[in-house]
């Protein structure tokens, strides 16, 4: 276990301090992926200087410039939102459309690496009690972890279903996988063996036992890592 009273005064402390470390790593991660489109801007801005009527190649590397800033204010935009994503009041929730947000967000940091996310939402929408932007965080989380585990590359997939009274996502990656009987150790607070800041899974875990669910790695029978997050489905 986790070794973390969920109950405590200090959990909502520690949940908060993950949230703003998890930013911290993202907006880290994200300084390689704003560089290359700014460097676009730049390079074609010192080239509009010289042509600048309409209907010439000017004209097209403009348009370019505007692409090139779309996509810096689009990366800007999604860290802005996360930052803005506080602990809510708990409502129905869409785990699946939770789970699709957290890879949007993480598609945007690891738009540059060989990292390929494969998403599968099988059925009706899955339905958790919860606090959607906490949820959001355990699965930004989980595929953080995931993507950290692919420094050449690979794939990440990502599932959500529903069915006897659960709702269940995977997060699976076929990376080199956890150390022999160290699947336990990656939850425990401050462990880590890559970049990070070894909350990650700590918080994720943590989130879940608020919820009500767990959060386990299972067996792939193979290379990989699969991490999965039972929740209790939503009582209609």
């Amino acid at each position: 276990m986790s070794g973390l009273d969920v109950t405590s005064p200090d959990a909502d402390a520690l949940l908060e301090a993950g949230r703003l470390a998890t930013l911290g790593e993202l907006v880290r991660d994200c300084a390689h992926e704003v560089n290359n489109p700014l460097f676009a801007v730049l390079a074609l801005a010192e080239l509009l200087l010289e042509e600048v009527e309409p209907g010439t190649r000017a004209h097209d590397r403009l348009r370019l410039v505007q692409e090139s800033a779309n996509e810096i204010r689009a990366v800007v935009e999604r860290m802005h939102g996360f930052a803005r994503e506080a602990a809510g009041d708990p409502a129905e929730v869409a785990l699946g459309e939770v789970a699709a947000s957290a890879v949007a967000l993480i598609r945007t940091v690891v738009a540059a690496r060989d990292v390929e996310i494969v998403e599968r939402y099988d059925g009706p929408p899955a339905l958790v009690h919860g606090d959607a932007p906490r949820l959001k965080l355990l699965l930004v989380n989980l595929l953080l972890n995931a993507c950290r585990s692919l420094p050449t590359g690979g794939t990440v997939s990502v599932e959500v279903s529903g069915g006897q009274g659960q709702a269940v996502a995977v997060v699976a990656d076929d990376g080199p996988g956890f150390v022999p009987a160290g699947e336990e150790a990656a939850f425990t607070l401050f462990h880590t063996t890559r970049r990070g800041s070894g909350l990650g899974l700590t918080v994720a875990r943590a989130i879940a036992e608020r919820h009500g669910g767990t959060l386990a790695v299972e067996p792939v029978g193979g290379p990989g890592a699969r991490l999965v997050l039972r929740l209790p489905k939503a009582l209609r």
